[in-house]
């Protein structure tokens, strides 16, 4: 056993003195090793969630861009040349030979070694236009 006082080491959780133990040593305790690790876990945790809704976002993006340029179907290699990542997706269902797929609010199917049948689903009311829950009661009109 080492005395740690002479060489300064603290625990890297609560950054308490090691005073005895092995020379290695990084922790005060068992309740200050978990914390640690639990604690490094749910930040990685939501790196990843945070990965996931970019890697969405870019991928409903690319497709509203095709959408808005009146394409409603597109090569595979050409979407992923685009950055579009086909291992991020919101639902999954099979249609006959076809792959339905969806984006939130945009449904694509993948049919061979082409994107077709690109289209809104209109899930999602878009941002400019008005909500009919929103609108004033006839009487204040």
């Amino acid at each position: 056993m080492y005395r740690f006082e002479e060489l300064g080491q603290h625990c890297l959780e609560c950054g308490d003195p090691l005073v005895y133990g092995r020379a290695n040593r990084k922790f005060c305790s068992e309740a200050c090793k978990n914390r640690y690790h639990n604690r490094r876990k749910s930040i990685s945790w939501e790196r990843y969630k945070q990965k996931v809704i970019r890697t969405l976002e870019r991928n409903h993006g690319i497709l509203s861009a095709l959408m808005a340029a009146g394409l409603k179907s597109v090569d595979v290699i050409d979407l992923a040349q685009m950055g579009f990542n086909f291992n991020y997706i919101t639902s999954y269902r099979r249609n006959g030979r076809r792959h339905r797929f969806c984006c939130f609010d945009i449904r694509y199917d993948i049919y061979g070694d082409r994107v077709v049948d690109i289209e809104d689903t209109g899930a999602v009311p878009k941002s400019n236009e008005a909500d009919p829950k929103e609108s004033p009661p006839e009487s204040v009109r």
